[in-house]
């Protein structure tokens, strides 16, 4: 599991993954085939160590019992002289000469032979050599590159039979490659009478970065649009509606001028009522009460707040349904101003929300601003949270 040894590799490692995989070493029969899974990571440092003495591969198996040479040593006296066809899985690939060709599936250069501080990107010649005379693989299917990569390895002492590995493809594009994938394995029965008992082909997902850019920043691009929109024809009404109101308060001061002029010249005079009942309105002198007559030219106008309620009580936004239940026709409608109404005490002191005032009388730029904010910040804090439980 671990290539050398040092403090940044957690000593957990192999526990945790035999508390969930199993061995590190097995040898599995999955429908008249065998599934020869080797700890490759571990078979290179025990090469190593064994390149280093000079010892040979049968005397460090003899030597060093349950380890990953010891065990492709004995597993080879089975598989390789068995009628099942092997399926070595091994995570490191096999060598191959620098600059080895990987076919047209991959997306870019190739497997090159390196070692570094915690990896290796290919078995070692000896390894890999041992490894295909003991096992006589029919497939191979590898990992680490995280691209796809097929080559074809010469079996030693076959008469130049070869056998085919695939690296498999990443499942996930944070591995650096555009299209991930996967590798689908189909199993033939032992009856079936066929040159090849298994037939294998890569599948791939969908390109990552075309669908952001295809899907993801379109959508972000009429969002913002939208709330452009939105806003400029906020702000169009905002200035409309003020210029009626200004123009409105003109008027009225003029009128309210005109009627004091009148008073101050004595054409107009009010009645002094001895009680609540007997107050009479303001009328010219020069006329007699009549109770026939139309008050409606002495009445002030709607204040314009109750005109604004009583347009927004107009256009009451509601909606019904009609359904049949108990064999009987019954009728719902749910009106969205009432359920406003009903539902803004528990959520604000006055029984209104401050910030749509607020809102209303924003600029332009303020606006868009608190609507993206509005927008994004659900998204981007389920984001954040996805992928928190995922590197968890």
């Amino acid at each position: 599991m671990t290539l050398g040894n040092s403090g940044a590799f957690s000593s957990n490692a192999y526990d945790r993954y035999q508390k969930h995989f199993g061995p590190l070493n097995q040898n599995v029969e999955i429908a008249n085939h065998s599934f020869v899974m080797v700890n490759a990571p571990g078979l290179v440092d025990e090469d190593n160590d064994r390149a280093m003495k000079g010892v040979s591969y049968a005397r460090w198996a003899a030597a060093m019992p349950g380890g990953p040479i010891e065990f492709v040593y004995s597993t080879g006296g089975h598989a390789g002289h068995s009628e099942t066809p092997t399926i070595l899985l091994t995570h490191i690939p096999l060598a191959r000469p620098e600059g080895s060709d990987c076919g047209p599936l991959r997306e870019k250069w190739t497997i090159h032979q390196g070692v570094g501080f915690g990896y290796q990107n290919t078995l070692s010649d000896e390894a890999s050599e041992f490894v295909l005379q003991a096992l006589k693989p029919s497939a191979i299917f590898s990992g680490d590159d995280h691209d796809y990569c097929g080559y074809w390895h010469t079996l030693p002492g076959s008469n130049g039979r070869t056998v085919k590995e695939v690296s498999v493809k990443s499942f996930s594009m944070a591995m650096g490659v555009k299209v991930p994938g996967f590798q689908l394995l189909s199993l033939f029965p032992a009856s079936y009478s066929g040159k090849e008992s298994f037939q294998d082909i890569p599948c791939f997902l969908p390109n990552q970065n075309r669908i952001y850019l295809s899907i993801y920043v379109p959508l972000v691009f009429f969002s913002l649009l939208s709330l452009l929109v939105s806003n400029f024809h906020r702000v169009k009404a905002l200035d409309n509606s003020q210029t009626y109101w200004n123009s409105s308060g003109t008027d009225a001061m003029e009128s309210w001028a005109e009627g004091r002029a009148y008073l101050d010249a004595g054409a107009w005079r009010a009645t002094t009522p001895t009680s609540i009942d007997e107050q009479v309105p303001l009328r010219k002198v020069s006329e007699a009460p009549n109770e026939d007559e139309d008050d409606e030219a002495y009445s002030l106008p709607v204040p314009g707040s109750s005109a604004r309620r009583a347009f927004a009580r107009s256009r009451t936004c509601s909606k019904s349904w009609s359904f049949i239940l108990w064999g009987r026709r019954r009728h719902m409608t749910l009106d969205s101003s009432c359920l406003s109404s009903v539902l803004s005490p528990f959520f604000y002191q006055d029984g209104r929300n401050p910030m749509d005032y607020r809102r209303s009388r924003a600029g332009f730029f303020r606006g868009v601003f608190r609507d993206v904010f509005d927008v994004a910040w659900p998204a981007l804090v389920l984001f954040v949270l996805l992928a928190w439980w995922t590197f968890l």
